[in-house]
């Protein structure tokens, strides 16, 4: 079964999706903690939805990130929210990452 996003989905999940600002740093603190000290990675954002979690992965690990995000709704939200230089969203899936 495929979802579309684009459809109707895309209208309520990045509100339905926010995290409060403890729980994100939370979250911050726990996913990259088996990276470590490893400033200036190129990071890649799979399935990034509305790009909730791609400025936080740059802000937290010093980094670029790539968003890869296949519905065009969704990418805009992430688009309109991220004003971070180091974040691109691109369009794309895992069966076809836009990146080489």
């Amino acid at each position: 079964m495929t979802i579309d996003y684009d459809q109707q989905l895309y209208c309520n999940y990045h509100q339905g999706r926010r995290l409060e600002p403890s729980v994100m740093q939370q979250w911050r603190r726990i996913a990259c903690r088996s990276v470590g000290d490893r400033s200036g990675l190129t990071i890649l954002d799979l399935g990034c939805g509305t790009g909730r979690f791609s400025s936080e992965l740059a802000d937290e690990l010093d980094g670029r990130v790539f968003g890869v995000e296949p519905s065009d709704k969704m990418r805009s939200i992430a688009e309109s929210e991220c004003d971070d230089s180091r974040v691109s969203f691109l369009k794309g899936s895992a069966e076809s990452i836009p990146l080489t």
